[in-house]
């Protein structure tokens, strides 16, 4: 009994596997022709405005910029493996100087999408990791690079969204924040660590290859 029950199961799952089929098909494809249509590797400049400071109760924002070049690999439709390399202007103010550092930053994030390529918006959020390589650092202009770690790394977060405007090109736009975890002086006279805070608004038109 329990092997005609069985050949009857075989047989009925012969029979409907043809229609399986076509479902799992059905609900794949949007997210692999959303990532077929745009490209799988995605690439274009990107444009930041940042608004720095670092985990010091006196300091206060100092304004800059950050440009560079933004990476998307499409993993699917709906998430991407990003990278950018960016040359970033940060810093804080204090109440007699400006300290202003330049970084070398190269975040990678996972980032995750909702909605279709064929769609105008597509929001989205990330999460991931920026090491930050040191390029400059000076107070009231003086350099004082010695005094710092040659890098910095800095837990990344933020959202935003696409806005698709041909099959294969899209303007990215989100805001994020940079949280640093590591010490950037290496001889520190605070109570902890100094750190980097940053928030950064950007833009980045990126094309499907």
């Amino acid at each position: 009994m329990y092997v005609q029950d069985f050949d009857m199961f075989i047989f009925d799952l012969e029979m409907k596997s043809p229609l399986i089929s076509v479902i799992l098909v059905l609900f794949l494809l949007p997210g692999l022709s959303s990532a077929q249509s745009k490209g799988r590797l995605c690439i274009g400049p990107k444009l930041g405005y940042n608004l720095a400071r670092v985990n010091l109760s006196q300091s206060s924002v100092l304004h800059d910029m950050a440009v560079g070049l933004s990476v998307d690999y499409w993993l699917n439709g709906v998430s991407t493996i990003s990278l950018d390399i960016i040359k970033s202007d940060e810093g804080y103010k204090v109440p007699l100087a400006t300290i202003e550092y330049s970084y070398l930053q190269i975040p990678v994030t996972y980032q995750t999408f909702f909605g279709l390529a064929s769609e105008l918006f597509q929001p989205k959020f990330y999460l991931g990791f920026s090491p930050g390589l040191l390029s400059k650092a000076e107070v009231n202009g003086v350099d004082f690079k010695d005094q710092h770690t040659k890098a910095a790394l800095n837990l990344i977060g933020g959202f935003g969204t696409l806005i698709n405007l041909t099959p294969r090109l899209y303007l990215d736009i989100d805001m994020r924040g940079f949280l640093g975890l590591t010490g950037i002086e290496l001889q520190n006279s605070n109570p902890e660590p100094l750190k980097n805070r940053t928030m950064q608004f950007s833009a980045a038109i990126r094309y499907g290859i």
